[in-house]
């Protein structure tokens, strides 16, 4: 609504599926006291704002231009560097960001490039961080630049 009219809104939550969808930039505050103010990509992704994510998962917001279109399976590209990030659908026009938040269990790790599989989103990246927790493994994966967080089980870190 504030692209429409073009005046920025201030908008109050404390709900972070809120704040995704309807934020451009955020206030971080704390007992009355501003803790930081940038884009909602560079504060969901950084530390300062973990205690409010909460510790059952890693997750990390990109905002990504739309790359193409591919009507017939209802799918949008997204270009993430030199590679493509399959969403579905969004009406939106080729070369406008789309956000999106990558929950770290749906992010899966191999050696190897997996071969004749559903899954369409097959990124290169390398791992740039690994943070022990008491259930999983949290890895921080960097492609082209962006850092996609992955969880893995202590039994799949081990093999």
């Amino acid at each position: 609504m504030h692209a429409v009219i073009n005046i920025p809104i201030l908008y109050v939550t404390h709900s972070l599926d809120e704040l995704l969808r309807l934020a451009d930039r955020v206030v971080l505050m704390e007992n009355g006291i501003v803790k930081a103010y940038d884009s909602v990509e560079k504060i969901w992704n950084s530390p300062i704002f973990a205690p409010w994510k909460g510790e059952s998962e890693q997750s990390s917001v990109l905002a990504l231009p739309v790359h193409l279109h591919n009507p017939p399976y209802k799918m949008t590209a997204l270009s993430l560097g030199e590679q493509a990030l399959w969403i579905h659908q969004v009406p939106s026009n080729v070369g406008e960001r789309v956000r999106v938040c990558i929950y770290s269990s749906d992010v899966s790790i191999t050696l190897q490039k997996p071969e004749k599989t559903s899954i369409r989103n097959i990124l290169r990246g390398q791992v740039t961080q690994i943070e022990i927790q008491d259930a999983r493994v949290d890895l921080a994966v960097l492609v082209e630049g962006h850092k996609i967080w992955a969880s893995i089980s202590k039994w799949a870190q081990n093999e």
